[in-house]
């Protein structure tokens, strides 16, 4: 990974960082319900970014199909779905929707234990995954990842997997497998379980995986597509 050119020349470092509340009003509150947060504009980041929170209402909002000259936008999708168009179709954006491939260096994967505290257990490198739970069953995240040392991954959205999983869904068992590891793995650094709960919860949760991953891809056990 690289940088760009720097901006600053200093040696000290800036004081200019800001804190925003996340009680605090929008900016902006439109007619059908929604609203929007400034974070970050392009003027108080000196053009570099802009960085926006939205709340969308259920009533369909926002403006038709269009392109930017300027700019370019990407979405995080906090909870819910939203519609957005690619130029091309409509998709749909949801929460966990990438699956992380990591090509070099280390991330950490860490659980809420209670009280506000996290333990980290487990490292992840070159040749790993991870984000796989979202991505293959619809379930929201169950553990924090974060950058360990620099890192390059490459993402995989759920579009290009569902197409790999048409193509081969054999895969799905060997996948189901190593999701129920990592469940079970991560229940048992939360609840400290011993070795024959291990074994017990993978099993029953290598079965409950496989079942959701073909629901939430709509395909039959032989792995043909359905409606």
């Amino acid at each position: 990974m690289s940088y760009p050119e720097p901006l600053y020349h200093g040696e000290t470092g800036l004081i200019n960082a800001a804190l925003e509340p996340a009680g605090r009003a929008p900016e902006v509150r439109y007619p059908a319900g929604g609203t929007a947060h400034y974070l970050a504009t392009g003027e108080s980041t000196g053009g570099q970014f802009g960085l926006y929170r939205w709340e969308m209402a259920a009533a369909q909002g926002g403006p038709g199909p269009h392109f930017h000259r300027s700019i370019s936008e990407s979405f995080y999708v906090l909870s819910g779905a939203i519609q957005l168009y690619d130029g091309a179709r409509w998709i749909d954006g949801e929460p966990g929707d990438f699956l992380f491939l990591v090509t070099a260096g280390e991330v950490a994967v860490r659980v809420a234990t209670g009280g506000g505290l996290e333990r980290e257990v487990a490292r992840l490198g070159a040749g790993d995954f991870f984000g796989e739970m979202s991505l293959m069953t619809g379930e929201r995240r169950s553990a924090t990842v974060t950058a360990a040392t620099p890192v390059e991954c490459y993402l995989l959205d759920k579009a290009a997997f569902e197409t790999v999983l048409r193509g081969r869904p054999a895969v799905a068992e060997p996948l189901a497998e190593v999701l129920a590891h990592r469940r079970v793995e991560l229940l048992a650094a939360r609840d400290g379980l011993d070795q024959e709960a291990r074994s017990r919860q993978v099993a029953a949760a290598q079965v409950d995986l496989l079942r959701r991953i073909r629901d939430f891809f709509g395909l039959q056990d032989d792995g043909r597509h359905h409606v």
